[in-house]
């Protein structure tokens, strides 16, 4: 089980790689911005950009995460606008880690989905609601 996730993600970082980051690095290339993009995004030395942009580099959570909060991409052009629960597992947990208001909202699903009432449990908690 643990091989078939792992292979899985290896697979999603391969083609999230191929599809969305090698294009956008090729444009800042072109632009010669590469340089620009590594010191907006923290990243002492711009060949590692240069590296990911020609498949020399694997695209990790470490990566993914550094363009996601630096503004580089975001979390709906990893999803391709699709909703949480359309995404694979794997997808689902990569985006879970990248944008934590998104976990919230899942527990808000899980709740919903079981019939709980969200609204008597925060008026229960004391939180004041907007009707």
């Amino acid at each position: 089980m643990y091989n078939r996730i792992m292979m899985n993600e290896e697979l999603f970082y391969s083609n999230l790689l191929k599809r969305e980051i090698q294009p956008l690095l090729k444009v800042y290339a072109d632009r010669r911005e590469l340089s620009i993009i590594a010191k907006k995004l923290g990243i002492k030395h711009r060949s590692r950009l240069t590296e990911l942009k020609n498949g020399d580099r694997k695209l990790t959570f470490f990566w993914l995460n550094i363009f996601v909060s630096g503004g580089i991409m975001s979390v709906n052009s990893i999803t391709k606008g699709r909703k949480l629960n359309e995404l694979s597992e794997v997808e689902r947990n990569i985006v879970l880690r990248l944008d934590p208001e998104i976990e919230e909202l899942t527990l808000l699903f899980k709740a919903k989905r079981m019939n709980i009432d969200v609204k008597s449990l925060l008026k229960a908690a004391g939180v004041k609601l907007e009707d």
